[in-house]
C-alpha cells in the first residue's frame, strides 16, 4: 500500500484503486466459497441447503455481473 500511496498523491485515488483491484480479485474466493460450502463431499452434513446454494449463486452472479460492467465501462469508450 505504501508503494501505491507514494505513486499517487491523492488519498482518495489510492482508495479507489485499491477497491478496483479488490473487486477483480473477489470472484476467485467467492466462487470457491460457493463451490466448497455447497459440496456434500467436502462439507458433509454441514453443506449448504439447495436454497442457500441458490441464493449464494444468485449473489455471486450479481457481483460478477457488476464487475463485468465495470470492466466494460473502463475498456470501451463512452
Amino acid at each position: 500500500m505504501r508503494i501505491v500511496a507514494a505513486w499517487v498523491s491523492d488519498a482518495t485515488q489510492v482508495l479507489v484503486i485499491s477497491q478496483v483491484v479488490l473487486s477483480f480479485v473477489l470472484p476467485v474466493p467467492l466462487i470457491t466459497l460457493v463451490l466448497f460450502s455447497g459440496s456434500r463431499t467436502i462439507m458433509g452434513t454441514l453443506a449448504n441447503s439447495p436454497v442457500v446454494n441458490a441464493l449464494a449463486i444468485g449473489g455471486s452472479v450479481i457481483v460478477l455481473s457488476i464487475n463485468v460492467l465495470l470492466l466494460l465501462s473502463l475498456l470501451l469508450p463512452a
